[in-house]
């Protein structure tokens, strides 16, 4: 059985990411089950290609549609 704790995005990054190098779509597969605020993060650690942050960031704001929130996704990430 297996179980999950709680850690920082940054462990799993750091645990992952010499097998970014063997499997082209991990970080793809990483960055769909990211959240909004995880973006930013990943795109500094250059470790994620810019394109796949792009298309998460497209998602986020393509699917929601509330106007607080869509003003909430454009401070978080272009006012960093």
């Amino acid at each position: 059985m297996f179980y999950f704790y709680r850690r920082p995005l940054r462990d799993y990054v750091e645990l992952l990411s010499p097998l970014f190098e063997q499997d082209r779509l991990l970080p793809r597969t990483l960055m769909s089950v990211m959240s909004l605020e995880h973006v930013p993060y990943l795109y500094e650690t250059k470790l994620i290609p810019m394109e796949v942050c792009l298309a998460n960031l497209f998602y986020f704001v393509n699917t929601v549609h509330d106007p607080k929130v869509r003003l909430a996704i454009h401070l978080v990430v272009f006012h960093r």
